[in-house]
């Protein structure tokens, strides 16, 4: 068996967690030989393709990524799509929005129907997707044990209230300012660290701290070694935010953090603290900062959850499920 998966960024967070990243585990698990390519690796046409039993394109929405889709099915080959964002609606303040234009939506739209096999990361974006292919796989994002194991930290938690994300959260962060902001000033021995952006709607202070954005496996052992107490993720109830996967909440558990989270069906998970507004926004990082609530009990029952049901290995499961349908 031969896999192409054609890919926006071979390097980024989402190719770690949904293509280049999981290979490797799929490659182990089941021999087959699995190749990750660029528009910029390659010029792509029969000769390059034929070779290939099934080409999975990653995120695709551009002209030349629609070409090569039409161009893979009249080869007689087997497409299968993979997205883990809705790119249909993108919030305006994201820098996505201006480069989803009609047409790159339309592109978008023509590639899922095209489709023989639809992937994506949550319910909220099969269902959204569900009119455009009726062959969606819910594969969700995983704990990749084959690069990290499955033991967690148990270093001594620091006093840090963490953040991470980039600027296409300004929204985000803005609609819990005032929550974030009256933590951060009545907590002054507690550092709160923004990693990828800078909050500047938020009144600077001496203990809000900015870190830029790094590598994946650069982020995970920088988090790991700081073991901060608190992960929180403000997001606006929208479509697009409904459809976002809940890595941010991995993350907080193998870093040995709790994860705050809004009461949204993703992120309703084992060991979360669920916010229903503001006022529990701020209430819920009163109580992780204070003592009022058991940390590690919380941290223990998120990490046990993912280790039964998250780990890469397993959910690659789902992925090799996916390919021997579509070769059958």
């Amino acid at each position: 068996m031969r896999i192409l998966f054609f890919l926006i960024n071979k390097i980024d967070s989402c190719s770690f967690y949904r293509s280049g990243g999981i290979a490797p585990d799929l490659i182990r698990q089941t021999g087959y030989q699995i190749d990750t390519k660029t528009l910029k690796d390659s010029v792509f046409h029969w000769e390059s393709l034929l070779s290939y039993d099934i080409i999975m394109m990653q995120r695709p929405y551009t002209p030349d990524a629609l070409d090569i889709g039409k161009y893979v099915k009249k080869l007689g080959k087997k497409l299968w799509i993979d997205h883990d964002d809705n790119l249909l609606h993108l919030p305006r303040e994201n820098r996505m929005a201006q480069t989803m234009t009609v047409k790159a939506k339309n592109n978008f739209r023509e590639l899922l129907q095209i489709a023989d096999a639809v992937s994506v990361t949550t319910d909220a974006l099969a269902a959204d997707f569900s009119e455009y292919n009726s062959n969606i796989h819910v594969i969700p994002n995983a704990h990749n044990d084959m690069v990290f194991g499955t033991a967690r930290s148990k270093r001594k938690r620091s006093d840090m209230i963490l953040w991470r994300g980039s600027d296409t959260h300004v929204n985000d962060v803005m609609t819990y300012a005032d929550a974030i902001d009256s933590a951060v000033r009545n907590f002054p021995s507690h550092a709160f660290v923004f990693a990828g952006f800078d909050p500047w709607m938020i009144e600077s202070q001496d203990n809000l701290q900015v870190l830029p954005s790094t590598d994946p496996l650069l982020y995970f052992e920088t988090m790991t070694r700081l073991a901060p107490k608190l992960l929180h993720v403000p997001l606006q109830d929208t479509l697009f935010n409904r459809c976002k996967s809940n890595i941010a909440w991995m993350e907080a558990a193998y870093f040995g953090a709790v994860c705050l989270a809004p009461q949204m069906d993703e992120w309703i998970r084992p060991g979360a603290l669920n916010y229903a507004d503001g006022n529990d926004y701020y209430n819920w990082i009163v109580s992780a900062i204070t003592g009022e609530l058991d940390l590690e009990k919380y941290v223990n029952i998120s990490w046990d959850y993912i280790c039964d049901n998250l780990l890469l290995s397993k959910i690659n499961l789902k992925r090799i499920e996916l390919i021997n349908s579509l070769v059958k």
